[in-house]
């Protein structure tokens, strides 16, 4: 995946089957899908892959427990499913893990079991593993760190978990050796239209400031939280659809969960369930929901989301972390479905909605990592169908191995590898995303930037003031992650 390999393709080929904007987990999805059906596919993402949201989430893989209180069976099976085929197509990127759920009354085993049992079902043949049910003694052996007070007792079920900025990276070059052509750093800055219907787009490479007229049989809007700014190019009077919902999380030490086993708070005081779960050697904690207005790639977590989760840890974990124990902290905006909007955006479910404007814009909103290949292939299929039904070809991604890269363990390997293979301009790229350094401890990373720049200078052809310049972008942008 060589960037100067990319930039030729982009300027070389007069039309496209198919033009998709926004590198995050859907539109990388959509481009392998394409790709690997037999269209001419080129991706363009104004940031670097997956910057905003999709590198920013709880790392899982699942159905989505919490929806069996809400009755939804269907979007659980159907992430359940989505779960399984992942699973066998990228295991090397994939892992069980194993989820503890207290019990803390008598009367919450046989409803916990029940929906054990339903879970276990709704996966059917590509279920992880059973659950298993727990008495007060091996709930404390599965998970030492638990708090004990009051416990009665647990199970034990099944998810899938993964480093979500890593498994970008390898959709991404999948959809590569498939031939499709993936472009970041490269921003539309307006839809082209003859007729009345889409039929392109203007696009500025940023790195050299390149200006492309990029023409395009279908286009498909998969930009996530800035859906509705995509969505107004096309129509100014266009309504907005989306409710932007941030999720926060932080990262302690692994000391405050000594086993391999996650442990669930099932009772928050916003109705949802939080996670502490083991991951790159270092304990996830989150996630929150608050409503935001605006989209953002970079937000921060508030001190109040902060506290929610410190506190909520506390109820379960002894030693439990403190403020001043917290690594890192990393917050996502969602892109929510405004027509599934209901009290609280704990409630919103993440069904995915697809919409074709009378220009022809097919715009892909909602959904979750998880079912992010069943929504490329349902948004590919009813693009086709409607905007170019005598070139319909068939879904290949339910049994579609993903690639795997090279593991490199020294620095100079490792930033070789992030610029010439995976198209990293920036420190944050390799700091925040080609590694998950940032993520993990921002010391760390803030320690490592030099020398990453240093690196990555002769590779990009840059000079020292590039360097400096570039030790600064990073030094305010690593400030998000800070406490």
């Amino acid at each position: 995946m060589k960037r100067s390999e990319m930039l030729k393709s982009v300027a070389d080929t007069p039309e496209w089957d198919l033009i998709i904007i926004g590198g995050g987990a859907t539109g990388l999805w959509c481009a392998l899908d394409g790709a690997s059906r037999g269209y001419k596919t080129l991706l363009l993402e104004k940031g670097d892959f997956v910057e905003g949201t999709s590198s920013r989430s709880t790392k899982l893989f699942h159905g989505g427990l919490r929806y069996l209180k809400q009755g939804r069976l269907g979007l659980i099976h159907e992430g359940l499913i989505e779960r399984g085929y992942l699973a066998k197509n990228a295991p090397h990127l994939f892992t069980s893990r194993p989820f503890f759920l207290p019990f803390y009354s008598a009367l919450d085993k046989p409803y916990y079991k029940l929906g054990m049992l339903l879970y276990d079902f709704l996966a059917g043949k590509l279920v992880l593993q059973k659950h298993r049910l727990l008495n007060r003694a091996d709930s404390i052996a599965e998970c030492p760190t638990l708090r004990s007070e009051g416990l009665k007792g647990g199970a034990v079920y099944y998810d899938g978990q993964f480093d979500d900025a890593r498994f970008a990276i390898e959709l991404a070059k999948t959809a590569a050796n498939y031939g499709a052509t993936l472009l970041n750093y490269c921003k539309v800055e307006e839809l082209v239209k003859t007729s009345g219907k889409v039929s392109g787009v203007i696009a500025t490479e940023l790195d050299t400031n390149t200006p492309f007229n990029i023409r395009g049989k279908v286009i498909i809007n998969a930009t996530g939280i800035f859906s509705d700014e995509l969505r107004k190019l096309d129509d100014r009077a266009t309504p907005p659809i989306m409710v932007l919902s941030r999720g926060s999380h932080i990262i302690v030490d692994k000391k405050f969960l000594s086993s391999q086993t996650a442990l669930i708070v099932p009772k928050t005081g916003d109705k949802r369930v939080i996670f502490v779960i083991p991951w790159q050697e270092k304990v996830l904690i989150g996630t929150t929901e608050a409503v935001v207005c605006e989209p953002s790639n970079n937000p921060k977590p508030s001190e109040e989301e902060i506290s929610f989760l410190l506190e909520h840890a506390k109820l379960i974990l002894t030693p439990y972390p403190k403020k001043e124990d917290i690594l890192s902290s990393f917050a996502g905006i969602r892109p929510l479905v405004k027509s599934s909007h209901n009290k609280s955006s704990s409630k919103l479910s993440r069904n995915h909605e697809i919409l074709i404007s009378e220009s022809g814009l097919v715009t892909i909103v909602g959904g979750k990592w998880t079912t992010g290949r069943k929504m490329a292939e349902d948004t590919l299929n009813r693009a086709f169908k409607k905007l170019l039904p005598c070139k319909t070809l068939p879904c290949k991604t339910k049994s579609l191995p993903l690639h795997k890269s090279p593991s490199f363990f020294s620095l100079p390997e490792i930033v070789h590898l992030a610029v010439e293979e995976e198209m990293a301009l920036t420190a944050a790229d390799i700091l925040a995303r080609r590694t998950r350094t940032l993520f993990l401890d921002i010391k760390q990373a803030l320690a490592l930037a030099p020398e990453v720049i240093r690196l990555m200078a002769p590779l990009l052809k840059k000079n020292s003031l590039w360097e400096a310049e570039e030790l600064d972008k990073f030094n305010e942008y690593a400030k998000s992650y800070c406490v």
